[in-house]
């Protein structure tokens, strides 16, 4: 039981000292996102949960893949990989748009560096 104790301890400060310092809080490269807008309906609706995870090779990712990046504006955008580009200085980036027929690809490119996390699954019940 004491060690139960300890590892939400341990986990509850680690999340503390992540949000302190402006990062996305995860627990072993894990993460929790709430879907905050319908841009990805039907896929997933506003106020899904997700769990995503980070990556192991950013530049391994897959047309389709569905990730969680912090746009130019600050916030935290989860799309799907739309198409794979590769720019003028030969670096490869992502298009990434939202599920809803209504979206239009996303305007900014989407480097490997920039991917949070991966989709993994959608919490059941949000």
């Amino acid at each position: 039981f004491g060690l139960v104790i300890a590892v939400l301890l341990s986990a509850f400060l680690s999340i503390l000292v992540a949000k302190k310092s402006g990062r996305t809080p995860s627990i072993m490269g894990y993460h929790l996102f709430r879907i905050e807008t319908g841009s990805m309906d039907p896929t997933l609706t506003a106020g899904s949960v997700i769990l995503s995870k980070k990556p192991r090779d950013a530049s391994a990712l897959n047309e389709g893949d569905i990730v969680t990046f912090k746009a130019s504006s600050g916030t935290l955008v989860t799309h799907r990989i739309f198409r794979i580009v590769t720019d003028e200085k030969g670096q490869t980036g992502y298009i990434t748009k939202g599920d809803n027929p209504v979206n239009d690809p996303d305007s900014d490119l989407l480097f490997p560096d920039g991917v949070l996390a991966v989709f993994l699954l959608k919490i059941p019940l949000t």
